[in-house]
């Protein structure tokens, strides 16, 4: 079976080896000695090179070879040896390629310019630069600017991806050099959408807080870029507080493009601010931190002179549910309270 090679339509060359010399030098006296190893079973000429890996060689790897040793006296070979198609993406060299092995493109900017040249073909002689021509391919979605163009100059070739905006939309861009009878050189780039810049924040909240960080408010935000894309978990997100709130935990980081919050409110009873930036996007959240109501439950319709008198006091929330564990000072401006310092129980009771 006969495989075209375009480098041998012009040289074609057999390789017979006869004999295999080992060259062995005598460390004392530099004396060298040499023996025929080719018909041994196993050829060795050093401890660790075996001649049965000659096998594995290629053709391409044999004609490097005589290229190397200047076997090709009349360069017919060398303007064709070392030609290779390279194509690229012109992008900032600070986008590395993702894990998966795919080019990250923007959401935002989904324009990509593309570069393929064939390396090599403008060191040609004059007479040997036929026209080249560069077929493009997007099989799996995304538009190129151009199908198909030809260069006789420098073999440089220029086009433009335009992709998806959907985050996690992968494209695949492969360049072919048309050789006539078969395109044998071709190189593929794959490219995956990622999210862009922050734009929007959409927030819903649920529950409601008292003081004293009695109940909290639950607030779930999620932020997205310009396109509905969910952004990078890795984006930087700020939460800062304004009011009588504070955060119930420190750890603020999105996951799956949505950040989870839990408020709570402090020592005063009052209209508060809890502000989200992401990038150059900010919301602001109004909430409110609800009272507590003291309820006194029995006390006496009169009061005599050098007489104890007990009480009982109830402290519920905005919904009516007792509260325990608050600390309520007691004070009278007809009288003096035995204990100025009570604390409710499950019931939300004190006396």
């Amino acid at each position: 079976m006969w495989n075209h090679r375009p480098e041998y339509q012009f040289s074609r060359y057999s390789l017979e080896i006869d004999e295999i010399n080992r060259v062995q030098v005598d460390p004392d006296t530099g004396d060298e000695s040499s023996e025929d190893i080719f018909n041994t079973d196993t050829p060795v000429i050093g401890s660790s090179d075996n001649l049965d890996h000659l096998a594995g060689l290629a053709p391409e790897d044999f004609l490097t070879m005589r290229l190397y040793l200047n076997q090709d006296a009349g360069n017919v070979l060398w303007e064709y040896a070392f030609e290779f198609l390279d194509l690229r993406a012109l992008i900032d060299p600070d986008d590395l390629t993702l894990e998966s092995g795919f080019i990250p493109v923007s959401a935002d900017f989904p324009e990509i310019e593309l570069s393929a040249d064939l390396v090599g073909y403008a060191n040609r002689s004059e007479e040997n630069k036929e026209p080249v021509r560069m077929i493009w391919e997007a099989p799996n979605g995304g538009s190129l600017a151009t199908q198909s163009e030809v260069d006789a100059d420098q073999a440089l070739f220029r086009n433009t991806l335009t992709t998806s905006r959907n985050a996690g939309t992968k494209h695949t861009v492969k360049a072919m050099l048309d050789t006539g009878a078969s395109r044998a050189l071709s190189q593929i780039l794959s490219f995956q959408v990622v999210p862009g810049q922050p734009a929007n924040i959409d927030v819903s909240t649920e529950g409601q807080m008292s003081l004293l960080k009695l109940g909290s408010v639950k607030v779930l935000a999620t932020v997205k870029d310009a396109h509905g894309n969910s952004v990078d978990d890795n984006t930087a997100v700020n939460v800062t507080t304004e009011g009588p709130i504070e955060l119930a935990s420190e750890v603020v980081h999105l996951e799956n493009g949505v950040l989870e919050l839990e408020v709570v409110g402090t020592h005063y009873a009052e209209a508060a601010n809890l502000v989200i930036r992401a990038g150059e996007v900010e919301r602001e959240i109004q909430l409110e931190v609800k009272p507590l109501t003291v309820e006194i439950q029995s006390q006496p319709d009169s009061l005599e002179t050098n007489t104890n008198y007990s009480a009982q006091l109830k402290v519920v929330d905005t919904q009516g549910s007792a509260v325990e564990g608050v600390e309520v000072e007691v004070y009278s401006d007809i009288g003096r309270v035995a204990e100025t310092s009570v604390v409710t129980d499950a019931q939300g009771t004190a006396c």
